[in-house]
């Protein structure tokens, strides 16, 4: 017989992923890059350029929260990935990525 493929919070591998890439491709088209093209790193707080950022779980991937809008921040790819599952507090809060944001800062 077998074995049914492990889940993780409920969601089956392959549908989690097609989530992530979902939710991922929302966020970018909710949040256009600030400034020529780049978003500011919520880890680091330098630019990351369009082509380059990476989604960022503020609190880590776990239960419910892969689809929360609110617990994603732009990052680059070496920051995320130092970063790994820790909560740390964003360089940038949501307030003020959207403050630049709206005036193009």
């Amino acid at each position: 017989m077998p074995k049914e493929p492990s889940t993780y919070d409920g969601i089956k591998p392959g549908k989690r992923s097609k989530l992530w890439l979902k939710v991922r491709k929302e966020w970018l088209l909710n949040n256009p890059p600030t400034h020529e093209g780049a978003y500011v790193c919520g880890i680091c707080g330098r630019p990351v350029h369009y082509s380059q950022v990476e989604i960022d779980h503020i609190d880590g991937r776990g239960g419910d929260d892969i689809s929360d809008m609110s617990n994603l921040q732009p990052s680059h790819r070496y920051c995320n990935q130092r970063k790994g599952s820790q909560k740390i507090k964003p360089v940038i809060s949501q307030e003020e990525y959207r403050f630049r944001k709206e005036f193009d800062i």
